[in-house]
């Protein structure tokens, strides 16, 4: 009785590690945190490179992705992801993305894009990141931290358009 309860203990943590594993390579998911440093914000991004590569086929139909060169596919898939994150500060302070790079991976891709523009005072912050959209039922995590606030996180999805409003009030990012 013990070595089979055993064996079902083992299966049992093995199917939940499967599970686990399989969530974080779902390439209908994506990871967004934007975090404040000393000097600068920076938004580092992880996807599945499946959910990446579907993306960029969708969206570039004449790009001939049999023959891109690794560097050229780094650069679409940066400014892909440039051009699917916008972040305005309190009443229209528009962040600029700027510099960054991109690890391109078998099962992860991640990114990692400096953010210029928000102000060192920021009372609102509305973040719209349809990124990977494109693909059907995309799910994407987004994480911000200040310097002065707690880590907030929030689901964006089809139903809340990819985008979100976070208010700073006494230290704390609400949405």
């Amino acid at each position: 009785m013990k070595i089979i309860a055993t064996k079902i203990g083992l299966l049992i943590g093995m199917v939940f590690m499967m599970s686990h594993t399989a969530l974080i390579h779902d390439s209908l998911s994506a990871s967004f945190s934007l975090t404040e440093h000393d000097d600068a914000w920076v938004i580092d991004v992880s996807t599945s490179f499946t959910g990446l590569d579907v993306a960029l086929k969708k969206k570039y139909t004449d790009v001939d992705f049999k023959e891109i060169t690794t560097d050229a596919y780094k650069k679409l898939a940066f400014e892909y992801v440039k051009d699917n994150i916008e972040i305005i500060a309190n009443e229209g302070v528009v962040a600029k993305l700027k510099s960054g790079g991109v690890k391109l991976g078998n099962h992860q891709t991640d990114f990692k894009i400096i953010v210029d523009g928000i102000p060192t005072s920021v009372y609102k912050m509305n973040i719209k990141i349809p990124c990977f959209s494109i693909n059907d039922n995309q799910l994407n995590v987004l994480r911000i931290k200040s310097k002065n606030n707690p880590l907030k996180k929030i689901i964006l999805n089809k139903e809340n358009n990819y985008s979100a409003i976070f208010l700073n009030q006494v230290g704390v990012f609400s949405d």
